[in-house]
């Protein structure tokens, strides 16, 4: 595991209409309440979140999912709420990789937040990194001392700029070395004042966030699982027994594309 989720704040959702804060215990396993307390809301809004695999179903939606009585204020307003807020806790391994990729000190955050909007978008917050220190701790690792190449690079917030940067470097050795730090600099996402950041989120961070699986009564596995059904079922409606299928590879972390695409038999045993 890469990363627990330690805490939710639903903002509004549904029955929820002010802000309910909860922490998630180590190993808490049951959420116990009264009939029409809300126990279905909470966990249907963190299962929105991020739901295992493509589901309609589990997408957030104003109309459905928003406080009736407050959507037409909502619709005037223009904006675009987030729906919940989870809070996550960064293992010491994934921890490790991120220090060996950017290096020591330039990212010290341990837990982060995730903000989940009613559009679908996402918002993280709570990472903080060093880009300066990123800068000279790579420079330093290929042997160059240049201080206005340093501060051009720790002014620089996007691959735009970094491609502008890498024309004006004469040398085609420091060239070569300094487009390695390319990917550092993409800014995918547009966070405008923190490149590395977004770096850290997109490439780390994202992919490792846990998945939810919400279910409101025990599925059975079907007697026979037609694998093909699994990848071809992706974009329409699935059984609940289909949904336990596809849980149940997710859980072993069974790419099932690949075992589909597999071309000798005793590997495909043997992934199974």
């Amino acid at each position: 595991m890469s990363m627990k989720l330690i805490s939710v704040d639903i903002h509004k959702y549904k029955s929820i209409e002010s802000e309910q804060s909860f922490s998630v215990e180590g190993q808490t396993t049951v959420l116990v309440g009264m009939n029409e307390a809300g126990k279905t809301s909470v966990l249907e809004a963190i299962a929105k979140v991020n739901y295992f695999t493509s589901d309609k179903s589990f997408e957030f939606d104003t109309t459905h999912d928003y406080p009736r009585k407050e959507k037409k204020k909502l619709d005037k307003s223009g904006e675009d709420p987030i729906a919940v807020t989870l809070t996550f806790r960064i293992d010491d391994k994934l921890q490790k990789t991120i220090e060996q990729d950017l290096g020591k000190g330039v990212f010290n955050v341990s837990t982060f937040t995730y903000g989940k909007k009613y559009s679908g978008g996402g918002s993280f917050g709570g990472l903080t990194t060093d880009h300066s220190l990123l800068v000279d701790l790579k420079l330093k690792s290929v042997g160059i001392e240049d201080k206005n190449l340093s501060l051009q690079l720790k002014q620089c917030k996007n691959d735009t700029t970094f491609s502008t940067i890498i024309t004006t470097i004469q040398d085609e050795e420091i060239k070569k070395k300094v487009e390695t730090f390319k990917a550092y600099f993409t800014n995918t996402w547009k966070w405008v004042s923190d490149p590395i950041g977004e770096y850290v989120a997109r490439t780390y961070l994202k992919p490792n966030m846990p998945k939810f699986l919400y279910y409101d009564e025990y599925y059975t596995l079907p007697s026979e699982v037609v694998i093909e059904h699994l990848v071809t079922s992706k974009d329409s409606p699935e059984t609940e027994e289909h949904k336990t299928a596809r849980a149940l590879f997710e859980l072993a972390d069974i790419n099932i594309d690949e075992l589909i695409n597999a071309d000798d038999f005793e590997d495909y045993v043997a992934v199974l």
